[in-house]
């Protein structure tokens, strides 16, 4: 598809934009290229299951969670600065 000279001077009227005759000579070509590629775009011929989804071909990898020894409530409360009974205090932050 070409665009004519009227279709450059409208769109740049939407845009209030004031064009030359030598710049609407070289958007003529320049959207006249765009509409080529989006056409050659459109006329691939994909199937559902060639769809590319990923990048990668790994699927459903996962990462073992290694689990250690969990610290006692007692052993937190001796590591904290600020504490009353069994909870830390910290400062507010939200008011």
């Amino acid at each position: 598809m070409k665009f004519t000279k009227e279709e450059v001077e409208h769109v740049a009227n939407l845009a209030r934009l004031e064009l030359t005759d030598e710049e609407i000579k070289k958007y003529q070509l320049q959207l006249s290229d765009i509409l080529k590629e989006i056409d050659k775009i459109l006329k691939v011929d994909i199937k559902e299951d060639d769809i590319l989804i990923t990048t990668t071909k790994n699927s459903n990898v996962y990462i073992t969670d290694n689990y250690s020894e969990l610290l006692t409530k007692e052993e937190v409360l001796k590591n904290a600065n600020n504490k009353d009974l069994d909870y830390i205090i910290v400062p507010e932050v939200i008011e």
